[in-house]
């Protein structure tokens, strides 16, 4: 897997380009960070950490559907447990660390207890200008 791709190709075992999709973008097959993929029988999941999605396509490229996961994480880690059951970190939301989504059955769990207090995300961006501009915090 590429990381700086916004684009999925789906290849042959021999290297054959057998279909692609996707652009940058923030909508339905539209990525801004894919951060992984996984395969599940003729579903590939993909996982968009930034837009913090897990897109399902069929074979073909078709969307098969899509979930959106909760987290203030720095990194919003998610991975596949089952076909549809995936464990993503909250960063903290409600006082806990990791939730187990079952999208089949659309229950989540959340649990673990962290050991510090969650803080708001900061943006980065916004932050940059500041100092551009010679606006510093105050403590």
């Amino acid at each position: 897997m590429d990381y700086g791709q916004k684009e999925i190709s789906i290849l042959s075992s021999a290297g054959e380009k057998l279909a692609a999709f996707g652009r940058e973008g923030k909508g339905p097959r539209e990525f801004m960070r894919i951060r992984d993929l996984f395969e599940t029988g003729d579903i590939l999941n993909v996982v968009d950490a930034r837009q913090k999605t897990i897109s399902r396509f069929e074979s073909d490229g078709n969307l098969a559907g899509s979930y959106i996961f909760e987290s203030t994480s720095l990194y919003n880690e998610i991975a596949l447990i089952e076909d549809s059951i995936y464990v993503a970190t909250t960063g903290g939301i409600d006082s806990t660390m990791f939730a187990i989504t079952d999208l089949k059955n659309e229950n989540t769990f959340n649990f673990g207890i962290p050991k510090g207090k969650s803080f708001k995300s900061v943006d980065f961006q916004a932050s940059t200008s500041q100092l551009k501009m010679e606006r510093y915090p105050i403590s």
